[in-house]
């Protein structure tokens, strides 16, 4: 894909939306088109922004990130690439990655994590 990368970000926590869109700022390659704290719009901000990547935190009130993945793969025919971020044990990872994300960033995130991650998805 030539360009930056759109993502959608989706937590319930504004100072970890804020530090995920500077760390992806600082580090280029992706455009934050779309911030949500609410996983009920976040499912239709990612169905009307069409983006290349999605951030979903896993604990959020409503909804959680897993539920949120499983309607967006319902929904969604092209599905975006789904990065999972939390800071929930090694059980919560199996899950988001058996449900059909492609990575999985504990929380707080590093620069150098997302870095990485970063490299994987967008190659």
């Amino acid at each position: 894909m030539s360009g930056p990368w759109r993502a959608v970000t989706v937590d319930d926590e504004p100072p970890a939306l804020r530090r995920l869109r500077g760390l992806m700022s600082a580090n280029g390659g992706i455009e934050v088109v779309g911030e949500f704290t609410d996983p009920a719009a976040a499912r239709e901000g990612i169905a009307a922004l069409q983006p290349d990547v999605a951030f979903l935190d896993i604990q959020m009130p409503g909804m959680t990130g897993l539920e949120l993945l499983a309607s967006i793969k319902r929904s969604e025919p092209d599905l975006p690439v789904i990065v999972v971020t939390s800071a929930i044990d090694a059980q919560t990872r199996q899950k988001a990655m058996d449900g059909g994300a492609r990575a999985f960033l504990v929380k707080p995130i590093r620069d150098a994590e997302l870095l990485s991650h970063l490299a994987n998805i967008l190659s």
